[in-house]
């Protein structure tokens, strides 16, 4: 299981958790670490959790109808994403791909409940971009 701050310092929404959901979060953390280029997850994927980039440097893509390979954004340590994915409960739209040796780590969708907030903050300001 992870350290408390160690999480804070990776993931920004859990420096609002409380100290049991702070628990929660860290005995649902997994850590995998990916080799440049080495799929994290493909389009069509089906998962039940969210992941973090904790370093290095991943490329959100997928490939057009035409053939041609599509980068939609970077994401940088510190950036979660797929709950969009979870929540809907729906196959993930994109591949995502190191573009160097991160390490990413994983969060079990058992334990998003006592993040709701934080997840539903994340989501609506993004929908005002």
């Amino acid at each position: 299981m992870i350290a408390a701050d160690h999480l804070k310092r990776i993931a920004a929404w859990a420096r609002d958790l409380n100290e049991r959901e702070i628990e929660v979060a860290r005995a649902g953390i997994v850590e995998r670490s990916f080799k440049a280029n080495e799929f994290v997850c493909m389009r069509g994927d089906q998962f039940e959790y969210w992941t973090g980039v904790v370093s290095g440097l991943a490329k959100i893509g997928t490939i057009s109808r035409s053939g041609k390979e599509v980068s939609i954004t970077g994401l940088t340590a510190g950036a979660w994403f797929g709950e969009g994915s979870v929540l809907k409960n729906e196959p993930r739209r994109y591949d995502i791909v190191p573009l160097r040796d991160p390490s990413s780590h994983s969060w079990s969708a058992r334990h998003l409940c006592g993040c709701s907030r934080t997840v539903s903050a994340s989501t609506a300001s993004w929908s005002r971009c």
